[in-house]
């Protein structure tokens, strides 16, 4: 059973209207004027404001639209797909095993079916069936039905042309929702979940810390990569993970939106005006491979620790850049360190200045980091087993 309306219905939609339906739900064009477990309705803010309705009917989920496009073809349009992407993030429908898509008002719903069908079974046509079986009926069978159901009509009316047509009327179209309704309607924001049309991350992210890369770029270097699990249980090869800035919201990790979004950084203030994360500067991509500086390291560091997926990126033989590297998680020390100047010597033989790095209140050896900043210091694992751990480093004015 599909999870959501999109993933049940997205065969139904042809892709241009899906991508063009995605970005509307994600700009925050769709506005919900009427939600309950059968009728779905919104203001999809398009060209101009269209109104759209979703009716959940049995297994069978009826799609309206006002927009021009829907009117002249009655084929789904990205307004449609926008609301079918609001009402999955509202969890409105309970989505049937068999749910599929109609935007034909020609089709009969399920009672009209049984009816037909019980009047072809007087007339003794071996089309006829028992009216409570169209309630097992799936989308694709009464789909069957109703095509034959308007042969049978049409070769009636053509061997009896003055019997009454016993055709039915498709029903009216759903009238748009009154001005105030959909004036209350925009008083209360959407609730951000993530987006379920598009699944933005199948897998694990991870955050690698690259100290080759780092010291030759003079800071902290951290590449976005994600990671999904082999059938074997063990983690595949991690490719690198791109994103917009808009999609961030999307992410289902608090600690990972506040990181992105610090690295990031702030809007310009002379952005297009009225606009922000959901336009323009929204669809810039989010980098995939980023430097901290002292700053964001002692902000941000910690944070990415928490997470447990900040991995060190141990090459064997660095000089010859092997591809054999693996990874090991990278854990945070709340104790921090500091560095010490040290001068000894006197005037007649002349001084030596050197320094150490103190921790617990003694000296500890330099063979003993593995990476300094001028802001954090990683102290290598002290056994077998153990992680790799960051710690923040007062320097005391001295940079590396």
């Amino acid at each position: 059973m599909p999870r959501t309306l999109a993933a049940a219905l997205r065969s139904f939609v042809s892709a241009p209207p899906r991508r063009r339906g995605e970005d509307y739900f994600r700009d925050g064009r769709v506005t919900v004027v009427t939600s309950t477990p059968t009728v779905f309705s919104t203001v999809v803010h398009g060209t101009r404001r269209y109104d759209v309705t979703l009716t959940l009917e049995a297994d069978r989920l009826k799609a309206t639209c006002t927009c021009p496009y829907f009117a002249d073809t009655c084929d789904p349009c990205k307004h449609v797909w926008a609301a079918i992407l609001t009402a999955d993030r509202a969890r409105v429908f309970h989505v049937p095993p068999e749910i599929w898509l109609d935007t034909d008002d020609d089709l009969p719903a399920l009672d009209e079916i049984a009816g037909l069908l019980d009047e072809l079974a007087v007339d003794g046509d071996d089309l006829a069936a028992p009216s409570d079986a169209a309630q097992g009926l799936t989308g694709d069978e009464r789909l069957a039905v109703s095509q034959r159901m308007k042969q049978y009509w049409a070769e009636r009316r053509r061997l009896s042309p003055h019997e009454p047509r016993g055709a039915m009327a498709p029903p009216p179209r759903a009238l748009p929702p009154p001005a105030w309704q959909t004036f209350l309607s925009q008083v209360t924001p959407p609730v951000l979940d993530a987006p379920p049309g598009r699944a933005l991350l199948t897998g694990e992210l991870i955050y690698v810390f690259d100290p080759v890369r780092s010291a030759a770029v003079g800071g902290l270097l951290v590449e976005l990569m994600a990671r999904e699990r082999k059938k074997s249980g063990d983690w595949a090869k991690p490719k690198a993970f791109t994103l917009n800035r808009r999609d961030l919201a999307g992410l289902p990790n608090d600690r990972d939106r506040h990181v992105l979004e610090a690295v990031c950084g702030a809007e310009p203030s002379y952005g297009p005006s009225g606009y922000g994360w959901n336009a323009y500067p929204g669809s810039l991509p989010v980098p995939s491979t980023f430097v901290l500086n002292p700053t964001l390291q002692r902000d941000l560091t910690p944070r990415l620790c928490e997470t447990g997926r900040l991995l060190l990126r141990v090459t064997p033989n660095p000089v010859e850049n092997s591809a054999d590297s693996t990874l090991v998680p990278i854990a945070w020390e709340f104790e921090g360190a500091s560095f010490h100047v040290q001068i000894t010597g006197d005037a007649s033989a002349g001084y030596t200045i050197g320094g150490s790095i103190r921790r617990s209140g003694r000296d500890r050896s330099c063979s003993e980091a593995m990476f300094v900043t001028g802001a954090l210091i990683l102290w290598a694992a002290r056994e077998a087993g153990a992680s790799p751990r960051f710690a923040v480093l007062d320097t005391g004015g001295a940079e590396r």
